[in-house]
Order: C-alpha cells, then structure tokens, then sequence
C-alpha cells in the first residue's frame, strides 16, 4: 500500500513538472514601421494607393491558439485601411535569431534574404475594400489556402 502511494506521489509530482515546464511565452504582436510603407502609383489615370503594414510575432508557436490570436489581432488592428486604400495587406513574421528588431535595424535586406523563406508566418491582403485572402505560410510556402496550381503543357 505505501509502494502504490510512493508511486502515485511519484506521478503526480512527474505530471506537475512536466506542467510547468510547458509554459509558453505569452503571444506578443509588434508593428515593425520600419518595413512597413505606402505608396502611391497611377492606374487608368487615377491615384492608387497602397499600404503595407508589417508586424514582428514574439512567442510564436505554430499552433489554431496562435493563428485565433493572430486572426483577432488583423480583425482589431485592419481598422478602416482596408477601405482607405486600394490594396491593404497585413504581414506577419515570427522572431527568430535572424528576423529580430536588432537585426533588421542592423540590416533591412534579411527581411528579403533570409525571413520571407523562414520566418514569414501569415499575410492578409484586401482590395478595394474586400478582403481577398489571410495565407498562412511556412518555410516559404502558402500552406492555407491550400491552392496548388499545376499548369501542363497542351498536347499539340
């Protein structure tokens, strides 16, 4: 008897450790202005503008709780850019060692050299006032929507 309640202490403190161990960082969503720009170009004659908006992902993990934050975070930050302008997106990269504040300070050009290939996480484009898409990306791929385009040559 006093083996199986050694053993159940045993457990139960394994259970608590492995609990605690677990804990995540809390989810933290930075607006990186640095990368973020607007500009405006002419299309049949009239001024279009559009606007990108790119944010920094702290304590990213790839996970539905992570893409819900996300989703909520676009649903209370679009505000009305997504009417003022002809194209709005949102752009979402997680931090890394490579995609952080000091480094992309240090040098921009990692943004395009090394984090839309790893670290590119999510991206929610509108037009025009509609929404078009949210892609989840991973490792330089649109992994949602799943929209895999196979284009074969026509027999002659």
């Amino acid at each position: 008897m006093k083996k199986k309640r050694n053993y159940l202490l045993i457990c139960f403190f394994e259970i608590a450790i492995s609990l605690w161990s677990c804990k995540t960082e809390p989810l933290l969503i930075t607006p990186l202005e640095m990368l973020s720009h607007e500009y405006i170009t002419n299309f049949d004659g009239k001024k279009v503008t559009t606007k990108f908006d790119v944010y920094l992902v702290s304590g990213y993990v790839d996970n539905s709780k992570t893409r819900m934050a996300i989703d909520s975070f676009i649903d209370k930050n679009k505000k009305d850019n997504f009417l003022k302008y002809m194209q709005y997106e949102m752009i979402f990269y997680k931090e890394s060692s490579e995609t952080n504040p000091k480094n992309i300070i240090a040098n921009p050009r990692i943004i395009d050299r090394y984090s839309q290939q790893h670290d590119l996480i999510y991206a929610s484009s509108w037009m025009g006032g509609k929404h078009l898409v949210t892609e989840i990306w991973k490792n330089g791929e649109i992994i949602s929507p799943n929209t895999k385009v196979f284009v074969e040559s026509v027999p002659q």
